[in-house]
């Protein structure tokens, strides 16, 4: 089953244990915002994708429930089944697929290729959520994020997630100078710009910038947590 698995399958199998992570043994269904509430990726966008991908694999069970609303109409909410059967223990059922994932990951350098660039989606996802922590405290409004821009994963080629960390708090601070009542509003491409710039001005002086850490007060998702794991065995 694990054998000779496409990078899609092969990061199915990580988003999948995540996902099941993010269950508690009481619950049989989570809704999409219960999945994303409990921390399963670093930005809703991104938590939502991987969801997605799972239920158009087939991997994952769901249920769509509509719900009245006061002011009439319906909404319509998708649930998620628990990936674990009723006759299987949930933490067992972590740990077997979580461990398999790390006893495949030697057949096949192909299998440390898709690791590290899923790492580095995520990577780039907990940048964007790092982003939006400054850019709501310099009272900053961040449109059009996109974990994909080409400078920000230029960025994560070059230097550790945390100097990336400080390159952005750097931008920040440089915007929230321009700020007026009537211009809060800044493009994601905007900041990573200047991220950029600022990394190529150290470059140039051959300078090594000190990184900034995560604040606490952004946990470390699920999905980031077992990529960690996966990464410290290869």
């Amino acid at each position: 089953m694990t054998e000779n698995l496409s990078q899609k399958e092969f990061c199915q199998l990580i988003m999948h244990v995540a996902l099941a992570a993010c269950f508690k043994h009481e619950d049989e269904f989570l809704s999409e915002d219960q999945i994303i509430a409990r921390n399963y990726a670093p930005t809703e966008y991104f938590g939502k994708r991987c969801i997605a991908s799972l239920i158009d694999s087939g991997i994952i069970e769901f249920e769509i429930r509509d719900y009245g609303l006061p002011i009439g109409g319906n909404e319509s909410t998708l649930f998620i089944k628990c990936p674990v059967k009723e006759d299987e223990d949930l933490d067992s059922y972590i740990y077997k697929h979580a461990e398999n994932i790390i006893d495949i990951l030697p057949q096949s350098e192909s299998y440390t290729t898709y690791l590290k660039a899923l790492s580095q989606e995520v990577l780039a996802c907990e940048c964007i959520e790092y982003c939006e922590f400054y850019a709501k405290r310099a009272q900053l409004v961040v449109t059009s994020t996109n974990h994909k821009n080409a400078r920000l994963r230029l960025l994560l080629l070059e230097c550790q997630g945390d100097v990336v960390n400080m390159l952005v708090w750097q931008a920040i601070k440089k915007l929230a100078n321009k700020i007026t009542p009537d211009s809060r509003c800044f493009e994601f491409s905007d900041i990573i710009e200047i991220a950029f710039d600022r990394y190529t001005y150290y470059k140039k002086i051959h300078v090594l910038p000190e990184g900034y850490k995560r604040p606490s007060t952004l946990k470390t998702s699920v999905l980031s947590g077992f990529l960690e794991l996966y990464l410290n065995d290869i």
